[in-house]
């Protein structure tokens, strides 16, 4: 089993350009952001993820929904949560990476904003395991005037520590499986106006 975290150093496979992530973690971290222009004191927000095989080309397969390891925030807070996704049998083939998209949203399952991570390409094979996914989440309140809410992703650190671990190798790809994060210059930006 592997613990791999989100780094905010930066590389491009298979047409992503992306931040790695391995089993040790940067200094300094970054992260993506959704709007609600309701203003006001925050809806409840939602972060979850999806996870896709992506070839060469840029066809991804999905091996686990958008919506999965759901968690949510009622109101304005910030820490680690964590929650689980069942990770199937899973062939890669040579040209193959192993893509992690992690939303944060003011909908379940909704995609106001993304990060994405993905594996160098050939990482090997998966075998059946149950993820873990700790993202550091935050959520804030508007001001009823002019300043929006906020749902906040972070990652790149040990203050803002998002990882995953029990992945499962099976092997038959590369000797190591390095994985990367999809930089989101600095902060990805998703927009909800009017609910």
């Amino acid at each position: 089993m592997s613990t791999l975290y989100c780094r905010s150093d930066t590389a491009t496979v298979n047409g992503l350009a992306a931040c790695k992530l391995l089993d040790t973690n940067t200094t300094w971290p970054i992260g993506a952001t959704a709007y609600d222009m309701d203003y006001g004191a925050a809806d409840p927000a939602y972060f979850h993820a999806k996870v896709v095989k992506r070839a060469s080309n840029g066809t991804e397969t999905t091996i686990a929904a958008a919506g999965s390891a759901e968690t949510t925030r009622a109101s304005a807070g910030d820490g680690i949560q964590t929650a689980t996704v069942s990770i199937p049998d899973t062939t890669l083939g040579a040209t193959d990476a192993l893509v992690v998209y992690l939303y944060a949203a003011w909908s379940s399952g909704g995609t106001d904003a993304v990060a994405a991570f993905s594996t160098a390409q050939n990482p090997g094979n998966l075998t059946a395991a149950t993820w873990t996914i700790a993202r550091y989440s935050e959520t804030t309140n508007g001001d009823y005037d002019s300043t929006p809410a906020y749902a906040n992703l972070y990652f790149g650190s040990t203050t803002y520590e998002t990882k995953i671990t029990g992945i499962n190798e099976a092997g038959g790809g590369a000797s190591t499986v390095p994985l990367f994060l999809l930089h989101p210059h600095i902060i990805a930006q998703g927009v909800r106006v009017n609910g």
